[in-house]
């Protein structure tokens, strides 16, 4: 699988880019907006996708000391969304009946996928459930302990934002949006090095989440609230009036630290998480 980046466009292109003429008076007004931004480096972070408040109830699961870690894969069966470094990572689990894990999606490898666990051993712990309808989706990720999402190409990644509300620990790639929203008090991501690097590190993770319910619970907790007040529309809606009022010379510039800075500014590790504080289709 290639893990190559997608190439980045050079701050001094964006920067003399002709926003003077075409398109509509308020996509110039944002056109200059980002072209100062960049040029003064006063940059804010405002994820991309949003949620429904409604997402964000309250935590319905019990205790669960002895129970088996409930696993989730939601997304098309495509080669760039990656299910098979999935697989192979839960699989130890999975064979030794620590683990379930529930595929919500199709797509044209579904084929090879099923053939992947019938060669791994894992046939009895592993549910296809094909394409599925939002609610089914939501209540998935409602009884689910970890959402697997190691995708390689995407760039919004809604579903975290959605599991992270319902309450399942995300273990994602670290690359594009997933990677800018994960932080270690909510869940972990793994940098894209090379398959059997990233398998190795998810089969870590997933083994020490097994074994430590606590940890798994905390970061579950932290993580329905970063959801309700960081990624819901009406919480992107109040950040953005924050950036306007300040690029209108209105109000203070806001202090909106992307979770990859949050993460540097923490003392505390993956296996510590300090607390925190403070509608995208299935087929996304």
């Amino acid at each position: 699988m290639d893990f190559r980046p997608a190439r980045a466009v050079p701050v001094h292109a964006l920067c003399s880019i002709d926003v003077s003429q075409g398109g509509s008076h308020h996509r110039r007004v944002l056109a200059n907006l980002f072209r100062v931004c960049l040029v003064s480096r006063q940059t804010v972070f405002v994820p991309e996708p949003g949620i429904s408040r409604s997402l964000c109830a309250e935590d319905q699961r019990g205790p669960k000391p002895n129970a088996k870690l409930e696993l989730v894969f939601v997304g098309g069966l495509i080669p760039c969304k990656a299910c098979d470094l999935a697989l192979r990572a839960a699989a130890p689990l999975l064979r030794n009946g620590s683990a379930r894990l529930t595929i919500l999606g199709d797509g044209p490898e579904r084929n090879r996928l099923e053939q992947l666990v019938a060669s791994l051993g894992i046939g009895n712990a592993v549910d296809f459930r094909g394409w599925v309808n939002h609610a089914d989706v939501f209540t998935q990720l409602r009884s689910a302990d970890v959402m697997l999402f190691p995708s390689v190409r995407d760039f919004g990644a809604g579903v975290v934002f959605e599991a992270l509300a319902c309450g399942a620990v995300p273990v994602v790639a670290d690359f594009g949006g997933p990677g800018d929203i994960v932080h270690p008090g909510v869940g972990f991501k793994i940098p894209l090095i090379n398959e059997s690097d990233f398998v190795a590190k998810m089969e870590s993770i997933l083994t020490e989440l097994a074994q430590n319910r606590d940890q798994l619970d905390i970061l579950r907790r932290q993580g329905m609230v970063y959801a309700k007040e960081r990624l819901t529309w009406e919480a992107k809606a109040q950040d953005t009036t924050c950036v306007l009022q300040w690029v209108c010379g209105r109000g203070a510039k806001p202090d909106f630290l992307p979770p990859k800075s949050l993460a540097k500014n923490t003392v505390q590790s993956q296996r510590d998480p300090a607390p925190y504080a403070g509608s995208p289709s299935v087929r996304a």
